[in-house]
């Protein structure tokens, strides 16, 4: 018997065997952990691999753990799925508590619950909200559940939003419970977080400050490495570490620790490991230095090659600044991905050509350019200023949040413009994408 199944909900299709470049979803398995450290018997399952979300599947695990809270981790894109699980496991048994956690109940909750198979949203990174919940649940005092800072709630036919949950520092949580997980059948198995709390900047079409604030810790770089140490050894198979941060190269000092500590550890094969960074946090030095302790490959975000549509996101970085960043990342001998976004609000026939342009001097240098489509998820000002903003979002269901279609149009070009010059970016830039 389970106290408490933690659940992460499927992407698009809920039978399908896996997803693509699927990785362990960190948040709920630090939920794991709190939970065990308390004494709660709790379970895992991810719907992404390992079968897939079939009902008989969820159906024996029921029957097998027979949960007393069932919590589902979504964001945007899979949020239908997560209501999915959550009807079933009511209608099996409707005294089981059940809360959605992630990015679009943090956002939405207002709308999710609204929907009678969902009891509680967890907003932000709840680990320890989680804990209160599920101390309350047990306790049956539902006096508490208004306590609870990040839970939101029914009460009386009125929706309760406690305040927000302040988000944790790196000594308050355990390593997530990865032993939950079904790590062999991950693409990339090795994820690791080097800070909590979300990010300080203010791109607006970023999710993250809504989900996680704009608090930023750095974790300490010798956990850092013991975690590492700990996933290289224990799962052998892994051959890539990826961090998962945005925010991993604020604190330089925090960084060279690392580094210096990186260039240490000696499985007995071989690795690398990734990052994600900014390029105007991204100098000479620091480019050397990870390069020397094991970098392959630097992934930073551009998003446009017109300085205009730059500023109007509030992108804070200089084009000259994403050139300089890719010859650092290239001339120590690693590959760097940058990252565009098609279309954005302020997007002109004249700043998509300026962007083809600078896509096209990018990949000449050795860059390795990835397009997504412009998704204005729920809490960002894409999607609360959208009318403002001058663009039309064109999306008729949740599933299309994917970045994979073309969702917003706007304020100078419309829909069919907008696939027009997509067109042509395409073909004249060289990538392999249709719309």
């Amino acid at each position: 018997m389970t106290d408490v199944l933690l659940a992460k909900s499927p992407v698009k299709d809920p039978v399908a065997d896996t997803h693509p470049w699927a990785s362990p979803p960190l948040i709920p398995l630090y939920a794991a952990s709190v939970l065990r450290e308390k004494g709660y018997k709790t379970s895992f399952i991810d719907f992404n691999v390992a079968g897939g979300f079939k009902r008989k599947r969820l159906e024996r695990i029921l029957e097998k753990e027979k949960p007393r809270v069932v919590g589902v981790f979504t964001g945007t894109e899979e949020y239908l799925n997560a209501l999915d699980i959550t009807k079933y496991i009511k209608g099996k048994n409707s005294e089981i508590k059940t809360f959605l956690s992630g990015p679009h109940p943090t956002a939405m909750y207002n709308e999710v619950l609204k929907q009678p198979t969902v009891d509680f949203c967890v907003r932000g990174e709840g680990e320890y909200a989680i804990l209160e919940l599920v101390d309350a649940i047990n306790n049956k005092s539902t006096s508490e559940y208004t306590e609870i800072k990040g839970v939101a709630l029914k009460k009386n036919g009125d929706l309760i939003s406690n305040p927000p949950n302040p988000p944790q520092k790196n000594t308050e949580l355990p390593y997530p419970s990865r032993d939950l997980a079904p790590m062999k059948f991950y693409d990339f198995p090795g994820i690791v977080r080097t800070a909590w709390g979300g990010c300080p900047n203010n791109c607006s079409f970023c999710n993250v400050p809504t989900y996680r604030g704009r608090d930023y810790f750095a974790r300490d770089p010798i956990d850092i490495l013991k975690e590492i140490e700990r996933l290289l050894f224990s799962y052998q198979h892994i051959r890539v570490i990826k961090f998962m941060d945005d925010t991993f190269s604020i604190d330089k000092d925090k960084l060279y620790e690392l580094t210096d500590g990186l260039k240490k550890i000696s499985p007995p094969f071989g690795w690398k490991w990734t990052f994600t960074t900014r390029v105007d946090k991204l100098t000479k030095k620091m480019a050397k230095e990870v390069s020397e302790a094991g970098c392959s490959t630097i992934l930073v975000g551009a998003e446009s090659g017109s300085q205009r549509i730059l500023d109007s996101i509030n992108k804070g970085i200089q084009k000259n600044e994403i050139l300089e960043a890719v010859k650092k990342v290239i001339n120590e001998g690693m590959d760097i991905n940058v990252t565009f976004m098609y279309p954005l609000p302020e997007d002109t026939a004249e700043t998509i050509k300026e962007t083809i342009n600078f896509m096209k001097k990018l990949k000449d240098l050795g860059a390795n350019l990835i397009l997504d489509f412009t998704t204005p998820y729920p809490g960002t000002p894409l999607y609360e200023n959208s009318e403002e903003l001058g663009i039309k979002i064109l999306a008729d269901s949740w599933e299309e949040y994917d970045a994979k279609h073309l969702l917003i149009t706007s304020r100078y070009l419309d829909e069919k413009n907008l696939k027009k010059h997509f067109k042509k970016l395409v073909s004249e830039v060289g990538l392999n994408k249709m719309i």
